[in-house]
């Protein structure tokens, strides 16, 4: 977990969508122990904890869809789950909280990000979705940091690349979803977005770099 690194959890890394089940192993750090396994029904491609810990999620794929689970690592037990979209996608769905859990943000695999609300509690809420991406351009990373949500995108290997390709990021408002700013960022699929912890500086990872972009404060 991001700011008290005190849990592990790691997701398979399957390849495939609709591989059969696996379990995601949660350690304890300071022990290098098991502490629980949450068991998935596919495979589990991409992960999230809440800045202060409180929440995790995993996406999977079910029968014909694919899902988010939300859990609460400290009581080791599943509090939400968020149906997503039919297209099952290598990439998965890639997710990132705000600090406190209370807001999800999900990248699809048909370019497009939505945001949930996931009060302690409550059922989740879609509170806005956003076409971000052109034809068969995913979106391959998200962040979360205060009020912006950064998405990075592009055509996947699968999509067959010809080579004159442009992956970008657009930060959005976290509220509206608005559109605050759009860079032509890397070369090659973007693997990783992350903020630092005051959300002043946002660092991009693509196969061949590393990229620091200032956001403002």
């Amino acid at each position: 977990s991001p700011t008290d690194p005190a849990l592990l959890a790691i997701a398979p890394l399957t390849g495939n969508a609709e591989t059969v089940g696996v379990n995601v192993p949660i350690y304890d750090v300071a022990s290098n122990s098991l502490i629980t396994q949450f068991t998935m029904p596919g495979g589990a491609v991409n992960i999230a904890f809440s800045r202060d810990g409180s929440r995790l999620a995993l996406d999977t794929s079910e029968t014909e869809t694919m899902a988010v689970y939300l859990f609460d690592p400290s009581l080791q037990t599943q509090v939400g789950r968020i149906v997503t979209t039919s297209e099952l996608h290598f990439a998965g769905t890639p997710l990132a909280f705000n600090g406190d859990g209370s807001r999800l943000a999900i990248g699809y695999p048909d370019g497009s990000v939505h945001l949930f609300d996931t009060p302690v509690g409550a059922d989740p809420s879609e509170r806005v979705a956003v076409d971000l991406f052109g034809e068969n351009e995913i979106v391959s990373a998200v962040a979360y940091s205060g009020d912006v949500i950064a998405v990075a995108g592009g055509v996947p290997f699968s999509g067959g690349l010809r080579g004159d390709e442009v992956f970008s990021i657009v930060l959005l408002n976290a509220e509206t979803g608005e559109a605050l700013a759009r860079w032509d960022a890397h070369e090659t699929l973007i693997r990783d977005l992350v903020f630092n912890n005051d959300g002043t500086l946002l660092i991009s990872g693509a196969d061949t770099s590393v990229r620091f972009w200032g956001v403002g404060g």
